[in-house]
């Protein structure tokens, strides 16, 4: 169907022309009233947009009254967070840097005629400044605080020694019976201070943090020991018949034994009864040793309830694996304050002919590792530790030794740098590396007097600073874990960075423990405490003050700087014709030695709170 055309009647256009052209002109009204409107405004929003832009033209600080106030909130905050922080990981340090007591001074001497040590309490003038306050902390707080001369003299004359010292008899007192490499003063290496100069507060702050990280990791090394010897309380069974004589009976165990202890009583008397039994449960299932008069050695354990302490030596012939027997004789009468009915515990005390961890072999700080050996070594921060030059210009970043090339820190690696093969001079020690542990680097940034070197941490800030280290152990191969261990929850916040280890055969005992009269201590005349004019530390070696050096023919040590090796064999070669040739064996052939060398780095905290760094002479303020 087609579309109807739409007809268009003009006479009605015609007659309501007047009413569609009033409409039409409202319409047109409306569309110009609305351009009218808007063009108004748009001229207005212009001319404020105009006035706005003309009134910040030329300002650089855009910060007012309402924009600080909560930056610096925000700011407050943070460094509460970061004072709390730090103040936590300060406080388990606070025992380790510690200065001097007067009631823990000891001297060390030998007895010229029988050559036997003695040890005596000394009486030496301690200044406030280097005391310890009644809050067990140091006077001598930070090292931006300002120290007299005459202090720092009686520092390096009598006081710095002593610590040394102290460190020997805590560690004789505990029993600590792990061999030193050549001695106890030569593994600490204490600095030979020059005659006729005073040190400088720089270099008294970088010896005794030598100092007290040696300490600290020695201690870790007893720990270690303390841990493996800890035994711990077994259970029995219920249908576990006990003899009729026995009262009370504990159980305890370890990695190497199991000792079943079993108390009687009669009237007043109390004591272990000679059925108590002993059982190897050695993890490497090796025959152990119970009393060998022949090799000197024992095995002995130690009771302590409170105060009481009960020695308990074990006697018999070896025990295989999975053997049990008794242990004693005859009776062993407890002392009247043991109390057989409440807890006590029961650990195994180590000799320097039992104990599973056998010599530090060595102890280097400032010593990188393979994975840090392209890392440049640095001082400690400025804000905090002053660098003292003797009012000469410090010299610029990177003069000094010459730089070394890609991948390497500058002032260059000596040939068999961190763990590189290092050749010995004129051939001697015919080997490779040394123990693993490669050669010292020369002093890159010497203190002003003594030639201390600052570069020796990987980073530092105001609150902390990250020194490597590298240590060197002859042990039984089942006592690494829990060295690992002791330094992974060290006081120091110790990360192990790398290791290695492989077997030795051949070793043998040197008896080198604290308190044996060492390398350095061969000569009565010559030693003796820091009150005795003849006492000679050991010599500093070539890597700088207190750079370790065994004496010619030891069979290990620095060889033109640096550690080489002691015998043929490669990386860690150890040849038992070195230190302690000669030396009774401890008759321990069997047992899996090996030779451990780990690398780590230690975080030390600054004291939190310390006062700002005096400006220097002559600095504009």
């Amino acid at each position: 169907m087609a579309k109807a055309k739409m007809k268009i009647d003009m006479k009605q256009i015609n007659k309501f022309r007047f009413w569609i052209g009033l409409g039409v002109l409202a319409v047109l009204l409306l569309v110009l009233s609305y351009f009218q409107l808007t063009a108004i405004g748009g001229e207005k929003e212009k001319k404020a947009y105009a006035e706005k832009l003309k009134s910040v033209k030329g300002l650089n600080d855009f910060k007012n009254g309402n924009f600080l106030p909560p930056w610096s909130a925000r700011e407050e905050k943070l460094k509460t967070q970061r004072d709390e922080i730090w103040n936590k990981a300060w406080i388990p340090q606070k025992d380790i840097q510690t200065w001097f007591k007067r009631d823990d001074i000891w001297e060390k001497k030998y007895d010229a005629k029988s050559g036997k040590l003695v040890w005596s309490k000394f009486d030496p003038n301690i200044p406030e400044k280097l005391s310890m306050n009644a809050n067990n902390e140091g006077n001598w707080r930070y090292p931006s605080e300002p120290i007299d001369g005459t202090t720092l003299d009686i520092y390096k004359d009598t006081l710095y020694l002593t610590q040394f010292h102290n460190f020997e008899k805590e560690l004789v007192d505990a029993r600590f019976p792990v061999e030193f490499n050549n001695g106890f003063d030569s593994l600490m290496a204490p600095i030979t201070w020059k005659r006729g100069s005073t040190p400088t507060a720089e270099e008294v702050w970088l010896a005794q943090e030598s100092f007290w990280v040696k300490r600290e990791l020695i201690r870790d090394i007893l720990r270690a020991i303390q841990s493996i010897g800890l035994m711990t309380l077994d259970t029995i069974a219920k249908d576990e018949v006990n003899p009729p004589e026995v009262r009370y009976r504990k159980r305890f165990y370890n990695s190497i034994w199991e000792v079943d202890l079993m108390f009687e009583s009669v009237e007043r008397e109390k004591f272990i009864s000679p059925r108590s039994k002993i059982m190897n449960v050695h993890q490497d299932r090796r025959i152990m040793t119970l009393d060998n008069p022949v090799a000197g050695s024992t095995t002995e354990f130690v009771l302590r309830q409170g105060t009481t302490v009960v020695p308990l030596k074990v006697q018999g012939e070896p025990l295989g694996f999975g053997q049990i027997r008794e242990f004693l004789k005859d009776k062993l009468v407890l002392p009247f304050s043991f109390d057989i009915t409440k807890d006590f515990t029961l650990e195994q005390v180590f000799t320097s002919k039992n104990t599973p961890i056998k010599m530090i072999y060595a102890l280097e700080i400032a010593r990188t590792s393979h994975r840090m050996a392209n890392l440049k070594l640095v001082t400690r921060s400025p804000n905090v530790l002053k660098k003292d030059t003797g009012g000469a210009e410090e010299p610029a970043e990177g003069d000094g030794a010459p730089g070394g090339g890609p991948g390497m820190p500058p002032g260059g690696m000596p040939p068999g740098g961190p763990g590189m093969p290092m050749m010995g001079r004129g051939g001697e020690g015919g080997g490779m590396m040394g123990r693993g542990i490669g050669a010292a680097s020369a002093v890159k940034d010497p203190t002003l007097i003594n030639g201390i070197d600052r570069a020796i941490y990987i980073h530092t800030t105001d609150q902390c600073r990250h020194l490597p280290f590298a240590m060197s152990l002859i042990l039984d191969q089942t006592a690494m874990n829990e060295v690992l261990a002791s330094l992974a929850n060290s006081k120091l916040r110790i990360q192990i960075t790398q290791f290695h280890y492989q077997h030795l055969n051949g070793y043998k005992s040197s008896n080198l423990i604290a308190g044996a009269t060492g390398v350095a201590d061969t000569n009565p005349e010559g030693s003796g405490g820091p009150g005795n004019t003849g006492f000679r530390p050991p010599v500093a070696g070539p890597g700088g003050p207190g750079g370790f050096r065994p004496p010619p023919g030891s069979g290990g040590g620095f060889e033109s700087g640096g550690m080489r090796p002691p015998g043929p064999g490669g990386m860690g070669a150890f040849r038992p014709g070195g230190p302690g040739s000669g030396a009774v064996t401890d008759g321990s052939g069997d047992i899996n030695i090996v030779e451990l060398n780990l690398y780590g780095i230690a975080s030390l905290f600054e004291k939190p709170g310390a006062p700002p760094m005096a400006p220097a002479e002559g600095a504009s303020k």
